[in-house]
């Protein structure tokens, strides 16, 4: 019980977002994400079981759950209006504060054109396939981010990274 009541306090922070374009491989490149709205989102986690009257096992006794609403990404597609492209979200691994990447999933739901998903950190899910046809994709994104509590070491910080790969 003394380690759930220390997990508690624990704090994880969302980084968003951090403009860099760069090349990944020779079609893979960062979008560039500088006109989002600037932000570390401080967010506390909450047990994801309530153990009131009755047994968990490890596993449910160490599962921490956090939520961030309405993390809006502006991402600059200008340069490749006219293109089949497909847009990625990615989380680097490792994660700061996290011993393994298995300790850390990421959902998300989103108000626009990208896709919902799930990610793990050294992964990456496809947002969106098709078309490029405006200067600036926007939308939102509500994350839910699942921790294992018995994995963490100090605060843990991460950062979605979007990519894009183009056809043509």
């Amino acid at each position: 019980m003394m380690w759930r009541a220390a997990t508690f306090a624990l704090l994880c922070a969302l980084l968003l977002p951090v403009a860099q374009v760069g090349a990944q491989s020779s079609r893979t490149q960062r979008l560039d994400d500088s006109s989002s709205p600037a932000a570390r989102l401080m967010v506390t986690p909450r047990w994801m079981h309530d153990s009131a009257g009755r047994e968990l096992s490890d596993d449910q006794m160490n599962a921490l759950i956090a939520e961030v609403r309405g993390a809006e990404f502006r991402l600059d597609t200008e340069k490749f209006i006219g293109k089949q492209a497909s847009i990625y979200l990615r989380l680097e691994n490792p994660v700061r504060g996290l011993r393994t990447p298995s300790a850390l999933r990421v959902q998300w739901t989103t108000r626009g054109k990208l896709r919902p998903g799930m990610l793990l950190p050294g992964e990456r899910f496809l947002v969106f396939n098709g078309a490029v046809t405006e200067k600036r994709m926007v939308d939102f994104f509500d994350f839910t981010i699942q921790i294992d509590g018995r994995h963490l070491d100090g605060g843990l910080e991460f950062q979605p990274v979007f990519e894009i790969e183009t056809v043509n």
